[in-house]
């Protein structure tokens, strides 16, 4: 030990003690390489501690990112649900090739209300889909399935 100590740290120790021959180290060399242990056991604990506290910031940082997506995804699914019927109904209505206005006046709607069906914010009624359906030229009995399973998924969101 004293030789490793020795040959790393020669140049703190004055010329005297680097050039002794006793074998044991003295006290002050001693008191030295304590102090230089403690010093780095010091900054290995600081640096742990550091660490620790980032790794613990970046844990706290992913679970409040996962409780975020979770409840985003969450309104995006109601979102994706309520607007389902609005992309079918958007999708018979562009096969018709009939222009909002037109669409608006066969199902006897204002054209702000036959868009908003169309868009997803507002769920029609049966009656109203089913007027859309024929003006289009849509199956109705396929649109009775798509409007039963959104009335289903709205009544189920309650």
């Amino acid at each position: 030990m004293r030789d490793t100590f020795n040959s790393s740290h020669d140049a703190d120790l004055p010329a005297a003690e680097s050039t002794s021959t006793s074998t044991s180290p003295g006290y002050e060399e001693i008191s030295r390489y304590l102090a230089h242990v403690h010093v780095l056991a010091t900054g290995l604990i600081f640096h742990m501690h550091r660490t620790d506290i980032a790794r613990k910031a970046r844990e706290e940082e992913l679970r409040r990112r996962s409780e975020t997506a979770s409840r985003s995804t969450s309104n995006s699914r109601r979102s994706t649900a309520r607007c389902q019927i609005g992309s079918v109904l958007t999708q018979v209505q562009r096969a018709s090739r009939m222009t909002m206005e037109e669409l608006a006046t066969s199902i006897r709607v204002s054209p702000a209300e036959a868009s908003s069906f169309l868009s997803g914010e507002q769920f029609p009624s049966w009656p109203v889909t089913e007027r859309l359906a024929l003006a289009c030229g849509a199956d109705t009995q396929v649109l009775r399935m798509v409007w039963d399973d959104e009335q289903d998924r709205r009544e189920g969101g309650r």
